[in-house]
């Protein structure tokens, strides 16, 4: 088996390039961690969840 990460990394990149990936983010308080675990694991919460702070 062989590897070539940076040229899979290229490939990644001149893809990502031509069809600019959208990101969905989800912030959560801190203090709501809990919820945003219990979205996670329910399929509630698309993309990625952030815990922010203040």
């Amino acid at each position: 088996m062989t590897a070539n990460p940076r040229a899979d990394g290229r490939a990644y990149l001149t893809e990502a390039a031509l069809h600019r990936p959208v990101v969905h983010v989800r912030r959560y308080a801190v203090d709501r961690a809990d919820q945003a675990l219990a979205d996670l694991a329910a399929d509630r919460a698309t993309g990625v969840a952030v815990l922010v702070t203040g």
